[in-house]
């Protein structure tokens, strides 16, 4: 399901390089695996161009497809 920023994210500075930190990313990642009822509190913030590592990109993928299908 893609959802349109809000215009709060559209306002963030870009950052060239992007600031990344995979162990966040994956501690994220494994509280929304654990936690599957809380996707639904971050799905309007994140999308898979938010994660820098692509595993981790493939994840968010697969946890949004799951939960869009309820």
């Amino acid at each position: 399901m893609n959802k349109a920023k809000t215009p709060e994210r559209e306002s963030y500075p870009q950052l060239d390089p992007p600031v990344s930190d995979r162990a966040l990313e994956r501690a994220l990642l494994g509280a929304l695996l654990t936690h599957p009822a809380s996707f639904a509190n971050v799905e309007e913030y994140l999308d898979g161009s938010c994660f820098y590592d692509t595993d981790c990109q493939a994840v968010w993928s697969v946890l949004s497809d799951m939960h869009s299908k309820g």
